[in-house]
C-alpha cells in the first residue's frame, strides 16, 4: 500500500468509485487502524482497501444530490452521516474562505462537482470533480472555488 509523506498531499484519481477512494484514504491516513478490527482484505488495481468484518450497525442511506440541493449557503456545510467516530458533511462552495489551518487532524475534501483550488503558503493545488485531495493537519491553507463547488469532507465527531 502507498503511504504518504508527512506534510504531503494525497490524491486519488476518479479511476476508483468514490467509496473506494474514501477507503483508502482513512486506512492511509490512520482514521481506519487494520490492528483494531477484524478485517476482510479487497484488492482492486494494486491498492488494498479494508472494511469491519461482523459488526452490526444501522443501515444509512444518504441522497446527495437531495442533500446539496437543500443547501442554500456557500460555505456552511451539512453532516449526511456519521462512522468510526466521524461526521460526512457536505457542503456548497463558492468564492473565498479565510486562512486557517487544522491543528489535531488532516482534512480530506472530496470534489463532487466544480472546482477547488486550496491556497497554500508556498503553491496553490487545483482540485477537479471526482478527484479527493487529503490537507495536512497544521498546514495553513485558504480554499476557494470560482464557480459552485460541492465537496464531501470528514471531521472526527
Amino acid at each position: 500500500m502507498l503511504y504518504p509523506a508527512k506534510n504531503s498531499f494525497t490524491r486519488i484519481n476518479s479511476q476508483f468509485s468514490s467509496l473506494e477512494a474514501i477507503i483508502a484514504l482513512l486506512v492511509i491516513n490512520n482514521h481506519l487502524n487494520v490492528n483494531d478490527y477484524q478485517l476482510n482484505i479487497i484488492k482492486y488495481n494494486s491498492m488494498v482497501f479494508t472494511y469491519q468484518k461482523g459488526v452490526s450497525m444501522s443501515l444509512l442511506i444518504a441522497n446527495i444530490k437531495k442533500e446539496l440541493d437543500d443547501i442554500e449557503q456557500f460555505w456552511k456545510p451539512t453532516d449526511i452521516a456519521q462512522f468510526n467516530q466521524l461526521t460526512v458533511k457536505l457542503a456548497k462552495l463558492k468564492g473565498e474562505y479565510e486562512w486557517h489551518n487544522h491543528e489535531y487532524e488532516d482534512k480530506l475534501f472530496h470534489v463532487l462537482s466544480g472546482q477547488l483550488f486550496i491556497i497554500l503558503e508556498d503553491k496553490t493545488v487545483e482540485v477537479n470533480a471526482g478527484e479527493v485531495v487529503v490537507i495536512p493537519k497544521n498546514s495553513n491553507h485558504k480554499p476557494y472555488a470560482p464557480t459552485e463547488t460541492s465537496v464531501m469532507f470528514f471531521e472526527p465527531l
